[in-house]
């Protein structure tokens, strides 16, 4: 029996996917047969929120995300209530991942209150927010 791994959510997204080829022999065992890593580029659509970690965070949150191609790109946090509290940037990405850090701190740089916020990736192409959560 021929068995493959793939890991299937992550085709859905830019990175690298790993495929292993292994043959399961009737009498027991595993034979190792191939394997091999494949780069996927973003798809030809939205930019996208492809990881945030760690979550919740003390003090610092790296948000990474994909370009599909080179675009405008604006990064802002909110709070639940919809008032922006941070701006984290605006600027023009090459086409992959990116990854921008967030230190817990507004626009002024005071330290905001642990609790619940959405940061939000802003393109050309539509708008994306992950809920991230700041603990003391």
């Amino acid at each position: 029996m021929f068995e493959g791994w793939d890991q299937s959510d992550a085709a859905r997204t830019a990175g690298q996917i790993d495929y292993e080829l292994s043959y399961h022999a009737a009498a027991g065992g595993w034979t190792h047969l191939a394997h091999r890593s494949v780069t996927i580029a973003p798809s030809a659509g939205a930019a996208r929120i492809v990881g945030v970690y760690p979550n919740p965070f003390n003090p610092r949150v790296t948000v990474d995300y994909a370009v599909p191609r080179t675009m405008r790109v604006t990064m802002a946090v909110f709070d639940l209530e919809g008032r922006r509290v941070a701006f984290l940037g605006e600027r023009t990405c090459l086409p992959g991942k990116q990854a921008i850090v967030w230190d817990g701190r507004d626009t002024s740089g005071h330290e905001l209150a642990a609790g619940t916020y959405l940061i939000r990736l802003e393109t050309e192409t539509g708008r994306q927010s992950r809920k991230v959560m700041l603990v003391k």
